[in-house]
C-alpha cells in the first residue's frame, strides 16, 4: 500500500498548546501508512523542529505569517505546487485560514481539514464576515473540544478528538521533583507554576497581581512561569516593578516541561478564553491541583483536581483559593490518575488510531 501524504499547516512552531498537539500527532502516527509534512512559519524552535526532523518529518519553514504574510502564502504555494497532498491538515482559531484552504484548494487537494483548538482570536469581526466563503472551502471539520468546535464551525458538523498526551511520561516521580528543587533552592518553599505563551489571553498580569498578594501574606512562595512570547519583557518588566521579581523563575522555553511539573505545588491559569487547554491534562496527569479561569470549559475536569474561578473578581479571592487548597500524595495517587485520563480518551496513542482512521476514511470517500 503506497503512504498517504499529509500536509500539516501550523501558524509557527514555537513552544505553545497547538504545537505540542502537533508535535505529539507527529510522534505517533504510523509512518508506515503515512508521510507526514509540516508547513510552518517563524518563529520555529529549533529543538521542537528538531524532534520533528527526528520523528521522521518533513519540514518546511516559512516567513512569519504576522509580518510578512503574502511571503508566508507564496511559500505555502509553492510547497503545494511541488507536492502532491492527499489531504491538508489546517491547524488554528480562526476562520481567516481561508487563504490556506484556497492555496490548497487551487492546488487540488480535495481533503481540506480544519482543526479548531480555541474559542476566540484576534479579529472577530473579520471571522464572521467571511464565515461564507469558510464553510465553502473547507471539507471537514476536527475540534479539541465541543466549544472550540461550535466557535469556528457553528452549526455545521465536526468531530472531537482530545487532545492526547503520552500519558506515561507524567507518571510522578519524587526523585525528578528533588533533583529540580534542590538546583532552583525551591527547598521548603510553595511553588506555584504556570504554562503557555506570554499573551494577552494567558493574563500574566493577573498572575503577577495575584502572586504580590500572596506574597504580602507569605513570603513562602515562589512562581514558576514557562514559555515565551510577545509580551515576555512585559511581564519581567512588571514583576520588577511590583518589586516580586526575586521571587519569580522566568523558564522561557523548555522541552522537559513535564520534569518542571513534578517540581510544582499548585497551577494556576487565568485564561481569558481557552479552547481545551492541552496542559490541563498534563497538570491533572502528574497529580497538581489546579485553580482555573471559568471562561475554560467545565470538560477539562477530568480528575476532580480543578477549582474554577472568576477572572473578574479581585484577586484577593485567587490568593484564598491558593491558601486553602490542600496538597496531594502525589505518590499515592499517580497510577489511579493516570488510569483516569487514559479512560477519558487523552492517551495520544489512541487519539492518533482516531485519526489514522478518519483519514482513510475521508481518503476512500474522494476516491469512489
Amino acid at each position: 500500500m503506497m503512504k498517504k501524504n499529509i500536509l500539516y499547516i501550523v501558524k509557527n512552531f514555537a513552544v505553545n498548546g497547538i504545537s505540542k498537539v502537533v508535535l505529539n500527532y507527529a510522534e505517533f502516527i504510523d509512518k508506515s501508512k503515512f508521510e507526514i509534512s509540516i508547513f510552518t512559519g517563524q518563529p520555529a524552535k529549533d529543538t521542537l523542529i528538531e524532534q520533528l526532523k527526528q520523528n521522521g518529518i518533513k519540514v518546511y519553514l516559512g516567513f512569519n505569517k504576522d509580518s510578512s504574510a503574502l511571503n508566508y502564502y507564496k511559500d505555502l504555494n509553492n510547497i503545494m505546487k511541488k507536492n502532491k497532498f492527499d489531504i491538508v491538515h489546517i491547524h488554528g482559531n480562526s476562520r481567516l485560514l481561508i487563504f490556506e484552504l484556497l492555496i490548497a484548494k487551487k492546488n487540488k487537494c480535495k481533503i481540506r481539514i480544519v482543526h479548531s483548538h480555541n474559542t476566540c482570536c484576534n479579529h472577530p469581526v473579520i471571522n464572521r464576515i467571511v464565515t461564507p466563503f469558510f464553510n465553502s472551502l473547507y471539507t471537514y471539520g476536527i475540534a479539541c473540544g465541543e466549544e472550540a468546535g461550535n466557535w469556528l464551525f457553528g452549526k455545521k458538523n465536526f468531530e472531537i478528538i482530545n487532545n492526547g498526551i503520552n500519558v506515561e511520561q507524567y507518571k510522578f516521580d519524587d526523585n525528578i521533583r528533588k533533583k529540580i528543587r534542590k538546583k532552583y533552592n525551591f527547598n521548603d518553599k510553595k511553588v506555584i507554576g504556570h504554562v503557555g505563551s506570554f499573551s494577552e489571553q494567558k493574563n500574566h498580569k493577573y498572575i503577577l497581581h495575584i502572586f504580590k498578594k500572596l506574597l504580602e501574606i507569605d513570603e513562602n512562595y515562589k512562581l514558576v512561569l514557562i514559555g515565551t512570547g510577545r509580551l515576555f519583557d512585559n511581564i519581567v518588566t512588571l514583576s520588577k516593578e511590583l518589586n516580586i521579581y526575586d521571587n519569580i523563575v522566568f523558564v522561557g522555553a523548555v522541552d522537559n516541561v513535564y520534569e518542571w511539573l513534578q517540581a510544582m505545588d499548585l497551577m494556576i491559569l487565568p485564561s481569558l478564553y481557552e479552547g481545551f487547554p492541552l496542559v490541563l491534562v498534563e497538570w491533572q496527569s502528574v497529580g497538581l491541583p489546579i485553580i482555573v479561569s471559568d471562561k475554560v470549559t467545565k470538560n477539562c475536569n477530568l480528575t476532580g483536581l480543578i477549582e474554577f474561578l472568576s477572572i473578574d473578581v479581585q484577586e484577593d479571592v485567587w490568593v484564598d483559593k491558593i491558601t486553602s487548597t490542600k496538597l496531594l500524595n502525589r505518590n499515592k495517587n499517580s497510577e489511579k490518575l493516570l488510569k483516569i485520563i487514559k479512560s477519558k480518551g487523552f492517551d495520544i496513542s489512541e487519539n492518533v488510531k482516531k485519526l489514522e482512521r478518519l483519514y482513510f476514511n475521508l481518503i476512500e470517500s474522494v476516491s469512489d
